[in-house]
């Protein structure tokens, strides 16, 4: 990965992504503490494999100038209006169980949105990358570029959310209803893996509600760069938590008129 040409900013977050790895690859399948982060008989887990994932991240980012901000930390300021945006692991619950769906979040934000997103699989070796115009998959092969898949017609798409409990009203419950029979298949369980498979190609769908800033924001550079969309459920580019990602624009909007 050290001989791809990059930016500053690209050269530091790989590092960063380097330093996440070594944590995650450590506390993958061992023993670690577990807390519940939510109230009210919720469960929204954190494991210190996260805290310190997260840590590892940001004494890395600290040696540039933007802000930072992640899920298990305060925001820390910078010098520039842009900032990097940490989601350690995404997919707790995958991690937890073993499962290699979760991924490793960052992105760099700026007054416009996100301009740079990696998602990091560390245990598989990939690391997808994208800037909003192009798309790259990095792993022990090498760096080649990713596509979603064009000309899918919403009967013949294969769609993904993390779980079906996420859609907590019945209106969104009734969305999801309706998105399962116009579908020609929904697959369940993938976390933000999913969105890295909508770009490149192996998904056309993902739509899901109840997110943060950090779950999807560096995901958008990478399926933007890919070809595909990222909207919020009213068709629209503001963040509400409820996210459309389709591998088309056309695509996107036929899912728009089940929402």
């Amino acid at each position: 990965m050290t001989q791809i040409e990059m930016t500053p900013d690209e050269r530091l977050a790989m590092e960063a992504l380097d330093a996440a790895r070594l944590v995650v690859g450590k506390g993958f399948r061992a023993e670690f503490t577990t807390q519940n982060k939510a109230t009210g008989g919720r469960f929204d887990p954190v494991t210190q494999i996260d805290q310190a994932t997260e840590e590892a991240m940001r004494s890395i980012l600290r040696l540039g100038t933007h802000g930072i901000r992640g899920e298990e930390a305060e925001d820390e300021p910078g010098t520039t209006n842009q900032h990097w945006l940490i989601d350690p692991i995404d997919g707790t619950r995958a991690f937890m169980t073993g499962m290699p769906t979760f991924m490793t979040l960052l992105g760099l934000v700026g007054p416009q949105g996100p301009s740079l997103g990696y998602a990091d699989q560390p245990i598989l070796g990939e690391r997808f990358a994208g800037n909003n115009q192009d798309a790259w998959l990095i792993s022990a092969h090498g760096k080649r570029s990713i596509n979603t898949r064009r000309h899918v017609s919403l009967d013949q798409a294969i769609a993904a959310t993390t779980s079906p409990d996420i859609f907590e009203t019945d209106a969104e419950r009734s969305a999801l209803s309706r998105l399962k029979q116009a579908t020609l298949l929904m697959r369940y369980g993938g976390d933000a893996y999913s969105y890295c498979m909508l770009a490149m190609g192996q998904l056309d769908l993902v739509v899901e509600t109840g997110l943060q800033p950090y779950d999807i924001w560096p995901l958008k550079p990478i399926i933007e760069g890919a070809g595909g969309v990222v909207l919020n459920w009213q068709g629209g580019q503001d963040f509400t938590g409820q996210v459309v990602a389709a591998g088309t624009q056309a695509l996107a909007e036929e899912v728009l008129t089940l929402l």
